[in-house]
């Protein structure tokens, strides 16, 4: 959210929400870029968090800094209207990043609980990259992967190594984290069973500009840049399936990136 809450905006706001509160189990919202509050949204916070404690569901707040322009301490100001008096029901986070951590450790937990069974790896053809492709694509496909498994916490890559291979996720989950300077990282991403990362460096072939950590016990098939090119000497369609693909992820990237900074500017 960003600009100011006041009863001119808690009704947009509700409407935005009324479909989120029936369902979501958590719901964030970002106060990073919201310059004052007045009693009203205050009240309409106080709404949001009881209608999701009614179903066991939770609101959690990030960026509640207790300095804006307008002089108005936010933090203090909920805890005043009583929005944050219940630490069962609403939670605060430094930064947005924090929370969607926090969410995500809860979810992957309940993962565990409900499936005590090891999750089952993807072979090529169960994802969705290649789906309905023929048996002997995937066979000479899956002749030039390799297959590894990562413990849960170890490294796949390290910010500063070298980067040509694409990381296709059979099983587990992956975390991103991108450098923020003084030895601080940023949580960006997560991904997971069926997902792929890794396009950035294997198209440029500069080393990777973040690190990636196994959440949990992580299984991969790995294409390397130089089997990939080999690869496309016989199966250009399948070359062009997967260039493709990670066009299409890195310009999701660079379209959210483009909002971050459209609104940090407004900021």
């Amino acid at each position: 959210m960003q600009g100011s809450l006041f009863f001119g905006t808690t009704q947009q706001l509700l409407g935005q929400l009324d479909a989120d509160l029936k369902t979501r189990k958590f719901i964030i919202l970002d106060m990073k870029r919201v310059q004052s509050i007045d009693v009203t949204a205050a009240h309409m916070l106080s709404r949001v968090r009881d209608t999701l404690a009614e179903r066991q569901a939770l609101l959690l707040l990030s960026n509640l800094h207790e300095n804006r322009p307008k002089g108005r301490n936010l933090r203090e100001f909920l805890e005043q209207t009583g929005v944050t008096e219940n630490p069962e029901t609403v939670r605060l986070f430094a930064e947005l990043d924090n929370a969607i951590e926090w969410v995500e450790d809860r979810l992957l937990g309940e993962e565990e609980r409900a499936l005590p069974v090891t999750e089952t790896a993807l072979e090529l053809a169960e994802m969705e990259l290649f789906k309905n492709r023929k048996d002997e694509t995937l066979a000479d496909l899956e002749a030039g992967l390799e297959k590894w498994t990562y413990a849960a916490g170890e490294a796949i890559y390290s910010r500063g190594e070298p980067g040509d291979a694409i990381y296709l996720i059979r099983r587990g989950s992956v975390k991103i984290f991108a450098p923020l300077g003084a030895g601080r990282t940023r949580h960006i991403a997560t991904f997971g069973r069926g997902d792929f990362f890794g396009g950035l460096a294997f198209l440029d072939g500069r080393p990777h500009d973040n690190d990636a950590i196994a959440a949990t016990e992580t299984e991969f098939f790995i294409l390397s840049l130089e089997q990939f090119n080999k690869l496309a000497e016989e199966h250009k369609r399948l070359a062009f399936t997967l260039l493709t693909a990670i066009a299409r992820s890195l310009a999701l990237r660079l379209r959210h990136a483009d909002t971050e900074i459209a609104m940090l500017h407004e900021y």
